[in-house]
């Protein structure tokens, strides 16, 4: 009997040591209140929960890239380096309701380096807030990897409940649709594909374009968006309404075939998600500006707010269009003439003129920022 439980001991010893242990690691917002876990699976895949007040709001989620002639960057990761640091500062809005902003967050920062050739490595970021968090991916300079061509991101948020979201469909385009309020496994966003009131439309995925905001059963809201959105594609997010998944669908062209095309060192946008109890916390949360790189501009005291007027809203109302071959032109001399004569007497500083250049209508052969339409000057307005 003993020499069998000495061999079960012993077989169960072998196994363990024949895996590979996955490794953890966890970051809190100042308050205690959100807890981010970072994890790295056995087989070297990157993933992160999020919990609020001890309770599970982002389940396991899978970090990882589609590359255009080269392997993913999915797995085969190893931990080089981790380390921590808190950070609290009051700076000072240079325009808006608010002057001073404080900015207090802890933060993990992950290296990585496949475990296997090419050996390319990657980095990751995240900022925890009392009011949310963002993370982003850093590409750090190295040999093996100069130029990166991204087919896809793929960043999950692996929800725990069937939120009610506030949503407009993940159009390229434009963010003027009207927003829907559905469950999160109601989102139907292909329904809008040829919508009769948008020339030029296009919704490859059920996605739904950021800020999307949603609410738990017990009052919780979440916002995700994305901050310091630089030389990278713009962010909608693809919805799994059976799983309550969603993952990010870089905005890209049918054209190239891909959706970012960088050189090393890079750094991506932050992903960001605002969570607060109160929708009203979702207005005065400064965790996007907080995240967003420092004002370059130096003294910004000549931006001058103004009321204005404009050939822009009677085309919505379908008063006038923006081409000619509606016979309804909105752009005309006439049409500007009389708003620049209102504005003067009602003391409104401008006016916005759209739709008096070429290539509005579907027929006209391409878009042209030069060349006006026959009946307006542009040097005469």
């Amino acid at each position: 009997m003993i020499k069998y439980i000495s061999l079960i001991i012993f077989l169960i010893g072998f196994i363990s040591c024949g895996q590979k242990a996955s490794f953890q690691d966890e970051v809190s917002s100042p308050n205690k209140k959100i807890n981010l876990q970072f994890i790295l699976t056995p087989k070297g895949e990157l993933s992160y929960t999020v919990n609020y007040n001890n309770e599970i709001i982002i389940d396991t989620s899978y970090l990882s890239f589609d590359l255009k002639d080269q392997p993913a960057l999915k797995n085969s990761f190893e931990i080089v380096k981790t380390y921590t640091k808190s950070f609290n500062e009051t700076w000072q809005m240079p325009w808006g309701e608010q002057i001073d902003v404080k900015n207090n967050y802890n933060q993990l920062i992950i290296e990585l380096q496949e475990t296997k050739l090419p050996n390319r490595k990657l980095n990751l970021e995240f900022k925890i807030y009392d009011d949310g968090l963002g993370f982003r991916y850093v590409f750090p300079d190295q040999k093996n990897l100069k130029e990166i061509i991204i087919t896809d991101e793929n960043t999950e948020f692996n929800l725990t409940e069937d939120y009610k979201v506030w949503w407009i469909p993940g159009d390229w385009d434009i963010y003027e649709h009207l927003y829907s309020s559905t469950k999160l496994s109601e989102i139907d966003a292909l329904k809008y594909v040829n919508h009769n009131n948008l020339a030029q439309t296009y919704i490859p995925e059920n996605a739904v374009n950021t800020p999307v905001t949603m609410r738990s059963k017990n009052g919780l809201h979440l916002s995700f968006h994305e901050a310091v959105l630089v030389d990278y594609s713009g962010m909608t997010l693809k919805v799994d309404t059976k799983n309550l998944l969603l993952q990010s669908e870089l905005v890209g062209s049918e054209i190239t075939g891909y959706k970012v095309k960088r050189t090393t060192p890079f750094k991506t946008p932050w992903r960001t998600i605002q969570i607060t109890e109160k929708a009203t916390d979702l207005i005065t949360s400064n965790l996007i500006v907080n995240l967003n790189e420092p004002n370059k501009l130096g003294d910004i005291s000549w931006f001058k707010p103004m009321k204005y007027t404009g050939i822009w809203w009677e085309m919505h109302l379908g008063k006038s269009s923006w081409d000619m071959a509606s016979g309804k032109h909105g752009a005309t001399i006439k049409n500007a003439k009389d708003l620049i004569n209102f504005s003067s007497k009602n003391n409104i500083g401008g006016i916005l003129i759209e739709g008096w250049n070429t290539g509005w209508g579907k027929e006209e052969g391409g878009f042209d920022f030069i060349t006006p339409y026959s009946d307006y000057n542009l040097q005469e307005v």
